[in-house]
């Protein structure tokens, strides 16, 4: 660059064509850096959204196969791929039971999910999308998911109301009331 930079007037170097070089040089050295950032940057933007979509794929994968299994468990903090707004639903209620302690019932999620999902899968089979017979089902199936998901949600309010009780302090005041009712063999949940 500096060579040919050098032969202004012609083919002998000259003064104007040396220090013109030296400003083509302090040009064009940053303008290629930041054409090698741009095109790197690029190239990493390229490889994150493919090691996404390949992530995603995957997933979707390994959730048919465990919901073929039988064994579709619902993760709260990441939706299934084709999550439609029962499922969404039901993950919050699911959150809303493990945030009060109670996996017990947090396990009812898991259970509506994996029916859920397969009367969709044999609405599928049975029925063509575009019928109207379909569409009336998928609603059924919908409406009947969205109240078992309201009643995961009534357990999880009343699991937290639960929650704060003081047993010792029940259990005192019943024996104080004469003595009759004696609480017995009753542990509140704990973690272990």
């Amino acid at each position: 660059m500096l060579w040919l930079t050098s032969l202004w007037g012609g083919f002998s170097p000259s003064l104007i064509g040396w220090l013109v070089g030296l400003a083509a040089i302090a040009v064009e050295v940053p303008l290629e850096r930041r054409w090698r950032r741009w095109r790197e940057a690029w190239r990493q933007r390229r490889h994150e959204a493919a090691r996404a979509k390949a992530a995603a794929r995957r997933q979707a994968e390994l959730e048919g196969e465990q919901r073929e299994a039988g064994v579709a468990v619902l993760n709260p903090a990441k939706p299934p791929a084709d999550a439609d707004s029962v499922v969404i639903n039901l993950c919050s209620a699911k959150q809303r039971l493990l945030d009060v302690r109670r996996p017990d019932l947090a396990i009812q999620a898991d259970r509506l999910y994996t029916r859920y999902v397969r009367a969709l899968d044999s609405l599928g089979s049975t029925f063509d999308a575009k019928e109207l017979t379909y569409d009336r089902a998928r609603g059924m199936i919908a409406e009947v998911s969205s109240t078992a998901i309201d009643n995961l949600g009534a357990m999880a309010s009343l699991a937290s109301g639960i929650g704060g009780i003081d047993l010792a302090y029940v259990e005192r005041r019943l024996a104080g009331e004469g003595g009759i009712w004696r609480v017995r063999n009753v542990r509140p949940y704990s973690d272990a």
